[in-house]
């Protein structure tokens, strides 16, 4: 059953929401492979995964969300609305502001923003650090680019499409820094279009399912133990 609640991103419901569930910005851990050939054939979730999932069970046992904060997030957060505004007048359309998505018990995304028409998602990143940003530019052309360089983003934007059963997502890198230079002011924004993988769809459901079973195990065994 999919969910879609309309509240603003990083407020107090937003966080409580969020708690126990897999979200999209660490969907990754959940891809990750044990190190031994034996355990990956046996099925056993590495050791990546298992601190991700024993994570949620303190989130729900608890009722606390990490709410980490460093300049690179304040500076990503403080500059998405300004990214928007770009998509917006270099594609000559408009976008909506994003929600909080929930796909049966465990498993949720925040998308940053939807596409005027209705098919596709935007995800934004405003690197703090301006190689970043260039790197981007240069490197990123594809889906296949993306999973080379930021294997966390690429499994971000396809958690993030299957959650929102959407079936594109634009992934734009931005440094407002740019636009006051006559030379580079049209690098300052950096789109490239994913197209969604239901292959992918897949292997997320199984993740996440086994994952949650994981984590309610720990959760009984804290109670119960």
């Amino acid at each position: 059953m999919r969910t879609t609640y309309d509240i603003e991103q990083g407020t107090d419901k937003w966080f409580a929401l969020r708690l126990g569930v897999f979200t999209s910005s660490q969907i990754a851990n959940l891809m990750t492979e044990p190190r031994s050939k034996k355990d990956k054939e046996a099925g056993l979730l590495s050791q990546t995964a298992i601190s991700y999932i024993e994570s949620k069970a303190v989130e729900v046992i608890y009722g606390y969300q990490d709410t980490f904060t460093n300049a690179a997030m304040t500076w990503g957060n403080e500059n998405e609305q300004n990214a928007k505004d770009a998509y917006e007048v270099i594609n000559g359309t408009s976008l909506t502001d994003g929600n909080f998505v929930k796909l049966g018990e465990f498993t949720g995304s925040s998308p940053d923003a939807y596409t005027e028409d209705g098919r596709g998602l935007v995800e934004i990143k405003c690197p703090y650090n301006p190689a970043n940003h260039l790197q981007n530019c240069i490197k990123l052309k594809d889906d296949t680019d993306l999973f080379k360089h930021h294997k966390q983003y690429y499994y971000q934007v396809h958690h993030q499409l299957w959650i929102a059963d959407k079936e594109y997502c634009d992934f734009v890198s931005f440094d407002p820094r740019l636009l006051s230079s006559d030379l580079y002011y049209k690098k300052a924004l950096h789109s490239i279009r994913i197209e969604r993988n239901r292959e992918l769809d897949a292997i997320f459901e199984e993740k996440v399912n086994k994952a949650g079973e994981q984590r309610d195990l720990i959760i009984d065994s804290f109670i119960n133990g």
